[in-house]
């Protein structure tokens, strides 16, 4: 599994004759320069297919693959393809056909959108479509400010600015939810030179690649890097989410991205459990070693030993660096279970084909740069976000299926780590009463006496009691210092959080009629579920190991 940087395309149908040798020139050194940049990316070119600036980057594209270049094309037509060819030529219907039979034969896919009431909604459709899938708009514009339902000028600056989305949303049936802006990349059919759009009252334009757009092709590139290197070396199995035999490819597609991430967090869920056994055992032994040194035998060869155990174990905490680590275990299980929701929702049909019910567009924009690559692992995980192939929904299934399966999970996952916290709490308070009792015996007298004149193995038993004293806290910490690290506290409390929305939802539903009610539900309880995925990759993420120490 590759994953992808998605370009969305836009541009005039009427191009400058004398300008499109130009433009095909830019638009391959503006594709070549981040596909080698980023060679661990597949880049995916999405476009309308309509004449002129469509057919340009979509022949560079498809020129580009047969020279070995990572790049996929992918046709979202805005309506049926018998509806859209209405508005070309005889001669244009021939090329298009030619165009899309290419496409298919170099691994790309053909698919399209629903006919909406109106000619003018579907192309609008296609725009919202552009908005919710592209991770940067490619526009040939000539930097005209129309605001003609979508054409051009109406794409891109609904791409770059949510205020104008919003402003212009014209018609209940197609939905603009993208928080953010869109980085837009606009090369002018006129000649001028191109940028990324920084504005577009007055229209401006500038070389660097936005900041934002660096971080989250940096972020994608490690994925890509860390599913590459789990493929390879991972021994753990792909699990599936089980899809109907009728299943759409986008089922499959999101199945198999879920596959793939989960395995990639389970694997890393291993290395952190490894690592917060090696810093629990390294502290322990680090103070054992102390103890020994001042209670015990205080030689030089234990005193050397302490030194070098805990030079050694800084050593391995840097070079091994456990917290990162845990930050992409975190980050691959957010991904893990917002595409395990992703998947529901297509199985059921709710996403809607510009994927605006997506749970992409329910993550929030003020989490970090690096969570917010799952947004667009979502929207790339999926590629119609049609109904074909999905499962009318219906309030027996809803339940039975999923809810009452989603809530027996949590339960279950309640219930151990409640045993858990109970357990760590148990051997904490024997470590604090157990050591206070036997120091207590140094105030009577008899038992002073008895234990300053016995000895075993050469020292002091009093010397071997207080050893003792000391040794059971630092065990006890030690057991603590592992649910800390585990954030046993904190995936309590997001369990029964979760077990009351989902058992909420589930009495809402036991009483609900109606399936558009349940859809509501539905939608809501997803999106919930998904920010507190987030919601708990922060507070772990928060939550740092320190490097073994003792003494």
């Amino acid at each position: 599994m590759e994953l992808e940087l998605v370009i969305g395309v836009t541009g005039h149908r009427n191009l400058p004759k004398n300008s499109q040798v130009e433009l095909q020139q830019k638009v391959t050194k503006y594709l070549t320069a981040i596909t080698e940049q980023y060679p661990f990316l597949q880049l995916r070119i999405v476009t309308g297919m309509a004449v002129g600036a469509d057919w340009l980057v979509s022949q560079v594209a498809l020129e580009m693959q047969q020279q070995g270049y990572n790049i996929r094309t992918t046709a979202v037509l805005p309506m049926p393809l018998a509806m859209y060819k209405q508005d070309f030529s005889p001669r244009e219907q021939a090329l298009l056909d030619t165009l899309l039979t290419q496409i298919k034969d170099q691994q790309g896919r053909v698919i399209h959108l629903n006919p909406q009431v109106e000619r003018d909604l579907c192309y609008q459709n296609l725009s919202s479509y552009l908005t919710n899938k592209s991770d940067i708009l490619l526009s040939l514009w000539d930097l005209q400010n129309s605001d003609a339902p979508g054409g051009t000028a109406f794409t891109t600056k609904m791409a770059f600015s949510p205020q104008y989305r919003m402003h212009h949303l014209t018609h209940k049936t197609v939905q603009w939810t993208q928080d953010t802006s869109v980085p837009t990349y606009v090369i002018p059919v006129e000649g001028q030179a191109e940028g990324y759009l920084t504005s577009i009252k007055p229209i401006s334009l500038q070389p660097a690649i936005p900041k934002t757009l660096v971080d989250l092709i940096a972020q994608l590139s490690k994925l890509a890097k860390a599913l590459a290197t789990s493929e390879q070396n991972s021994l753990l199995p792909l699990n599936k989410l089980s899809a109907k035999e009728s299943a759409s490819a986008d089922q499959d597609r999101i199945s198999e991205h879920f596959a793939h991430f989960d395995r990639l967090a389970n694997f890393t869920q291993q290395q952190v459990k490894h690592a917060h056994y090696t810093v629990a055992g390294l502290t322990v032994l680090i103070s054992l070693l102390f103890l020994v040194f001042a209670k015990i035998l205080p030689s030089l060869i234990v005193l050397s030993a302490y030194v070098i155990t805990f030079v050694l174990g800084f050593i391995w905490y840097k070079w091994r660096n456990p917290n990162k680590i845990k930050a992409n275990y975190t980050l691959y299980r957010a991904i893990a279970e917002a595409l395990r929701i992703e998947f529901f929702w297509q199985q059921r049909a709710l996403i809607g084909d510009n994927a605006s019910q997506s749970v992409a567009n329910s993550i929030p924009a003020n989490f970090s740069a690096k969570q917010q690559v799952v947004k667009k692992v979502l929207k790339q995980a999926s590629l119609a976000g049609s109904s074909a192939g999905c499962e009318s929904i219906n309030l027996t299934d809803l339940k039975s299926i999923w809810l009452h399966e989603q809530l027996a999970y949590y339960q279950a996952a309640h219930a151990k780590l409640t045993k858990q916290h109970k357990c760590s709490e148990w051997l904490v308070k024997l470590s604090i009463f157990i050591p206070v009792g036997l120091l207590c015996l140094l105030f009577i007298p008899v038992c002073y006496q008895f234990l300053t004149t016995q000895e075993w193995a050469g020292v002091e038993v009093k010397n071997w009691l207080v050893f003792t004293s000391a040794l059971l806290p630092l065990s006890a910490a030690a057991v603590e210092m592992m649910a800390n690290n585990n954030s046993v506290k904190e995936l309590l409390t997001q369990y029964q959080s979760s077990a009351k929305l989902t058992q909420q939802a589930v009495d809402i539903l036991a009483g609900c009629e109606n399936d558009c009610h349940a859809n509501k539900v539905l939608l809501e309880i997803g999106h919930a579920l998904s920010l507190e995925h987030f919601i708990w990759a922060q507070t772990t993420q928060q939550k740092e190991l320190s490097a073994a120490h003792g003494g």
